[in-house]
């Protein structure tokens, strides 16, 4: 019976199975398929904390503003291009279909430096109009971890890429209003023509236009909770339809990087 003891022996044989427990390897196979996406949902999470938190204090703050823009794609209306210059240099001869188009969108003409403004204790500077302060202003951010395409934080610089973002409204229900207000709407694109032609000589047709954001980079520096730099990038492409007693449609693309510093709280 005692030989049957060995026999529990070759129980021991299941030990082997413990070799098995060396298949536990493979549970760091299993690391790799959640710890690192978990791992990313948190470092989103604490981005978009981080940011939220820094600019709520930062759009009460004096700072500066440098905004560099330009065209990537100039517009393109075709055959029409004449014809729109033609209504655009009968109200202001030196401007033109890009000029105008650039307005709105905060490109400089060429030759100009990038647009600058100081803000004051979170007020506009003195002759910028309303709806430029909403574009150009630090947002109170309220990005949630889902808007977030991918992120960093490396020592006190906090980066995050927004989720593309097409025809954004100023509702908070989109990744692109709940960053950064610098982007435009297409009844802001019509209130900015009927502003420098004239109501009714150029119609956008807002539900057939497209305005797609991408590459939309947030980065702020943060020291004890406050944000010392802070730059918010973007590439914007257009597709719009417009009525000039014709119909024209008109394509082309932008980019945008404002840059803010020199903060006082």
């Amino acid at each position: 019976s005692t030989g049957e003891t060995g026999s529990t022996g070759s129980t021991g044989s299941t030990g082997s199975t413990g070799s098995t427990g060396s298949t536990g390897s493979t549970g760091s196979t299993g690391s790799t398929g959640s710890t690192g996406n978990a791992g990313a949902t948190d470092q989103k999470a604490d981005v978009a904390k981080a940011i939220n938190e820094a600019t709520a204090k930062a759009s009460k703050a004096t700072y500066k503003m440098t905004r560099e823009a330009g065209f990537v794609k100039a517009i393109d209306v075709g055959g029409a291009t004449s014809l729109l210059n033609g209504i655009i240099q009968g109200v202001d001869k030196n401007s033109d279909l890009n000029s105008v188009v650039g307005g709105f969108l905060g490109i400089p003409k060429d030759g100009q430096p990038p647009k600058t403004a100081d803000f004051t204790n979170g007020q506009k500077p003195e002759g910028m109009s309303d709806e430029d302060a909403t574009k150009y202003a630090i947002k109170a951010s309220s990005i949630q971890a889902s808007d977030i395409v991918e992120c960093s934080i490396n020592g006190n610089v906090y980066k995050a890429r927004i989720k593309d973002t097409t025809n954004p409204l100023r509702d908070g229900k989109n990744p692109m209003d709940r960053a950064t207000g610098d982007f435009i709407t297409f009844a802001e694109v019509q209130k900015s023509i009927d502003g420098a032609l004239g109501a009714g000589v150029v119609t956008v047709d807002q539900a057939s236009s497209k305005a797609n954001y991408t590459n939309i980079w947030i980065t702020a520096t943060i020291e004890d909770g406050k944000i010392t730099e802070y730059v918010v990038a973007a590439d914007f492409a257009a597709n719009m339809k417009l009525k000039v007693g014709i119909s024209v449609n008109g394509t082309g693309s932008a980019f945008s990087k404002a840059t803010y510093n020199q903060f006082k709280y």
